[in-house]
């Protein structure tokens, strides 16, 4: 029993290390540089500017810096194998594909996660004092939902940099549907720590709906990706 665990921890750390080099290969430790580039940048207009630091301000840049870390392993998934040459590979076995790019996203939404919660830390002792397990929860369902978009936008255009562009539009375009939207459950980027003009309960409520609308989404986006893979002529290319 000893020796089929130690053998199944063994296992489980040679494929994690090995779909993290290739989906966080090459270009995103630029990414990674550039996500705490920014955020460093923001926090420094915000303190040398006088505007005050609150829960609503570090989820608005959490949710900004989490975009940024899932947008590399998400919207490259694909290209990443077409350029390693392991996309044969993996079409050549019969739904392997399938259990392959999913892993590849959980590790990556992982690693998202814990450089969310790396930077709401650093957010609580250096900034603004807010729930930081409350923060990450609910900071995570819009970043899995836009995550999960790229990925599908990827496996539709089945070109990186293209996605990358597809999915910087549909973005913008979500960000300025929220100026009209604002504290509806149908927002993307509703802040659950915004002073919203309703009821406490109403709002609570508002932002259950929220959230689970973003997971509802992000499962869609998910699957719908998964299934695009089926179109394997495409990715060949």
């Amino acid at each position: 029993m000893v020796k089929l665990i130690k053998h199944w921890l063994i296992n489980s750390v040679q494929i994690t290390r090995h779909n993290l080099k290739i989906i966080f290969g090459d270009k995103f430790p630029f990414f990674l540089l550039g996500a705490f580039a920014i955020f460093i940048f923001i926090v420094l207009i915000n303190l040398f500017g006088g505007d005050p630091f609150t829960s609503e301000s570090v989820y608005s840049l959490l949710v900004f810096e989490g975009i940024i870390i899932v947008f590399f392993p998400t919207i490259y998934a694909v290209q990443t194998d077409i350029d390693k040459r392991t996309i044969e590979i993996l079409f050549g076995i019969p739904d392997y594909r399938y259990k392959v790019w999913l892993v590849r996203l959980l590790i990556a939404f992982i690693v998202c996660w814990v450089l969310l919660a790396v930077l709401a830390l650093m957010c609580y002792f250096a900034l603004v004092s807010f729930p930081v397990g409350t923060m990450i929860y609910y900071v995570i369902f819009p970043v899995f939902a836009l995550g999960s978009l790229g990925f599908l936008i990827a496996t539709l255009v089945k070109n990186g940099n293209s996605a990358a562009v597809v999915a910087i539009i549909i973005g913008l375009g979500l960000w300025v549907l929220s100026e009209a939207l604002v504290d509806s459950q149908w927002n993307v980027f509703l802040n659950p720590f915004d002073e919203a003009d309703m009821a406490g309960q109403i709002w609570e409520a508002t932002i259950r709906k929220n959230r689970l609308f973003l997971f509802v989404a992000g499962v869609v986006f998910l699957v719908g990706g998964l299934l695009g893979l089926q179109n394997r002529e495409g990715f060949m290319q």
